[in-house]
């Protein structure tokens, strides 16, 4: 026993004595593993870093040997950016060609990439999800005569006015369930909140029945149909009136609504809205009619605001379409369709809908913008403080 005690009592120390050993081999390892393991990682971290080098010359967007060079990069609260400066030869389309790769590189869909000019570099855009801005009537409210229509992607609150000469008009257009009900309350809401009877009237064919039912009880509302009969009669008043109003501009010698204003006369601007304008697209008595509002309407202050989701030339030819200068461009569901509304690379197939527009005018070439938001409520709320503060 009392060898066996020894036994066994020797070896628990030598037992010990190895553990001791082997803790601190662990502890010595760890000191010299921790900056190879700190490498490791660093070295992971620096392959999972976006390689545009690698993209550009799989793409073989690069001149000779000459690549685009990366020299600015940052986020804020609409997107990512990455700005480059390109060797002679390579341009913004460049890129634009291969936006299914890049698509694949960012691991985004191609509708949130945009390419952008910036002082002779291109700038490589990945859109985050949007917001959604609500108009408020007092916030939104202005002394001039521009619309709010929403926020440009820096941020910046983007403004129209289809109200002076040279943006005369405006058609909203995309597909089906893209928010053009919204953008056609927005412009009157804002324009109701903003000027008086006086300065605005509104003459409404709610052909669609549902969405702009609160206007016929509106102060500012002189004329209202519903459905499609009578489109031509409500038309034929509105050139009656033209008519009657360039009476006014000659007898008082001056060009156009502006210049009568600018002398102290008093003439209304009036938007003639119609709603879903396809709904006409083989009534030649109405294409005469609209084609001569929309040729001769600007200088006495007659607008039109027409709303389709397609303005094919059977729907809105092209002696009404070349006399509408403003353009509220929503989703559409490919190019074909999107350069029917704007033109050949709008790229309305591009937006995601849900506000997500462009506006084309003379003073903007497809500036993309999130909408606000107009409920029916709030063109309602709008419509009943009118009324009640003009006394109708």
């Amino acid at each position: 026993m009392t060898e066996n005690k020894g036994y066994y009592s020797g070896n628990s120390n030598i037992a010990q004595t190895l553990i001791d050993c082997a803790f601190d081999s662990i502890s010595m390892v760890g000191k010299l593993a921790s900056p190879f393991v700190s490498w490791l990682f660093d070295g992971w971290a620096k392959e999972k870093k976006l390689d545009f080098d690698d993209l550009f010359r799989t793409t073989k967007l690069c001149k000779g040997d000459m690549l685009p060079l990366l020299i600015n990069e940052g986020k804020n609260d609409n997107y990512d950016y990455y700005t480059f400066y390109v060797p002679n030869g390579i341009v913004k389309s460049d890129f634009e060609k291969r936006i299914e790769q890049f698509s694949y590189f960012f691991h985004t869909e191609e509708r949130n990439i945009r390419f952008v000019n910036n002082n002779y570099n291109v700038e490589v855009r990945i859109l985050k999800p949007r917001d959604t801005y609500k108009y408020n009537p007092k916030e939104h409210k202005r002394k001039d005569l521009k619309i709010p229509m929403g926020y440009d992607f820096d941020g910046n609150l983007l403004l129209i006015n289809f109200l002076v000469s040279r943006n005369f008009g405006c058609y909203i257009a995309g597909s089906s369930g893209g928010g053009k009900s919204c953008s056609l309350r927005l412009l009157i809401t804002h324009l109701m909140n903003n000027m008086t009877p006086d300065e605005l009237e509104l003459v409404v064919v709610n052909t669609k029945v549902v969405d702009l039912n609160c206007l016929k009880n509106s102060i500012y509302t002189v004329m209202y149909q519903k459905g499609t009969e009578g489109i031509n009669e409500l038309l034929k008043a509105q050139l009656i009136d033209m008519d009657d109003r360039y009476d006014t501009l000659g007898e008082n010698d001056v060009d156009d609504i502006w210049e009568y204003k600018e002398n102290g006369g008093k003439m209304s601007f009036r938007l003639l809205i119609i709603e879903e304008i396809s709904a006409y697209e083989k009534d030649k008595d109405y294409q005469q009619n609209m084609q001569r509002i929309a040729s001769m309407g600007r200088a006495a202050g007659i607008i039109p605001i027409l709303v389709t989701q397609l303005p094919s030339r059977e729907i809105l030819p092209s002696p009404i379409k070349c006399n509408i200068n403003t353009i509220i461009g929503h989703k559409t569901i490919d190019a074909v369709r999107s350069e029917v509304i704007a033109g050949l690379d709008s790229g309305l197939e591009k937006l995601s809908g849900d506000g997500h527009n462009k506006i084309f005018n003379c003073d903007m070439k497809g500036v993309e913008y999130q909408s606000l938001y107009v409920t029916k409520d709030i063109m309602k709320d709008v419509v009943k403080k009118r009324n009640k503060e003009f006394k109708k």
